[in-house]
């Protein structure tokens, strides 16, 4: 699922249907995005071999840019009584990155 590419690389939703996994375990961010065509490197590598997040299956959304295809995720999440909201998992990508950098002798 989109979930755990998020989580690994700390994309935003929309971002899941934009990526090349060529170079796992780094993604490649298509053009047509918020801040252009970039690499992610994830936080923990293991976790997108172990997840196999170059096989992701993604749903068709229907969806025809960006915005529409984070509606339709934030939309899923809703239905489905998640805990989480998809943002969420960009934010503890982001979380776990700066305690890293912040507190890098912490275990």
């Amino acid at each position: 699922m989109g979930y755990g590419a998020m989580v690994t690389s700390g994309l935003r939703p929309y971002e899941v249907f934009r990526l090349d996994w060529k170079d796992l375990p780094v993604a490649r961010v298509q053009l047509l995005t918020k801040t252009g065509e970039r690499f992610t490197y994830p936080l923990y590598p293991e976790r997108a071999k172990l997840w196999q997040l170059q096989n992701i299956r993604l749903p068709n959304t229907g969806a025809y840019d960006n915005v529409w295809h984070g509606t339709k995720i934030s939309k899923w999440f809703y239905e489905h009584e998640s805990l989480m909201k998809p943002y969420d998992l960009r934010h503890c990508f982001t979380n776990g990155n700066l305690s890293l950098v912040c507190y890098p002798t912490l275990p």
